[in-house]
């Protein structure tokens, strides 16, 4: 009788209860107000009252912003409590580590080490594999420099590796859900218009993908995406990128 007791208390545990009214209004909030946001630049843009640096960088910081929206608001629509959320992401203390933090960083330097095999091959082959990503920043606010540097990897690899790995590899296999997210990822990559972003992210996403599934953690491909793209941005500024506060 015991062990059978133990088992109904194991279910109710796992079945997913009814997103509150709450919670549904706060899904909803979050989602017009990013919205709003977008609407918003796009009306001081017209105006005149900020120049289309200032413009692409709230519409880009709306978007990042909305993916996070997009993963929240649908599992607190299935019935997830936000504990059940972090645990599903990978989020929770026990997943962060020394170990996973130095996964993380090796995760930055494979990615390092990739650029400098395609330079290579490039200047050998005399194959040009221009970069467009100077051009992409230029002028860009200083907040955005930040938001770019710290925040939107934490909003991508949310979406991109602790939902759409998850999602992805329970409909068609793991393998296949890392290979598609990576994919949609580097897609959404395609901004830059340059080939070499789009390799780039599209094995940062299979690399990154793969330490999700293996650890079961977020951590280590946060760390990685952080890592590049702060080491990316301190460089253009380096080098004399513009800077508009």
């Amino acid at each position: 009788m015991i062990p059978r007791r133990k088992g109904r208390v194991a279910r109710r545990a796992k079945r997913k209860v009814a997103p509150s009214r709450y919670a549904k209004r706060t899904a909803y909030a979050i989602t017009i107000l990013l919205l709003l946001i977008m609407v918003l630049s796009g009306a001081l843009y017209s105006k005149g009252y900020i120049g289309m640096p200032g413009f692409t960088a709230m519409g880009s910081i709306a978007l990042s912003l909305f993916f996070t929206s997009i993963v929240f608001s649908w599992m607190i629509f299935t019935g997830s409590t936000p504990g059940m959320i972090v645990r599903y992401l990978g989020l929770t203390r026990d997943k962060i580590s020394v170990k996973v933090i130095c996964i993380g960083i090796a995760l930055f330097v494979a990615i390092v080490i990739l650029g400098m095999v395609v330079n290579s091959i490039s200047n050998a082959t005399g194959v040009p594999l221009p970069t467009n990503v100077q051009n992409v920043f230029a002028g860009a606010p200083l907040y955005f420099l930040i938001f770019t540097a710290i925040i939107a990897p934490i909003n991508e690899e949310i979406l991109f590796r602790g939902f759409l790995v998850s999602k992805l590899g329970k409909m068609f296999g793991i393998a296949s859900g890392i290979i598609v997210s990576a994919l949609i990822f580097a897609v959404l990559h395609l901004s830059y218009l340059s080939i070499a972003e789009f390799v780039a992210a599209f094995t940062f996403g299979i690399i990154a993908g793969y330490a999700f599934v293996k650890t079961k953690s977020l951590y280590p491909s946060i760390v990685g995406h952080i890592l590049v793209n702060a080491v990316t941005i301190t460089s253009l500024i380096y080098v004399g990128m513009l800077i508009h506060p």
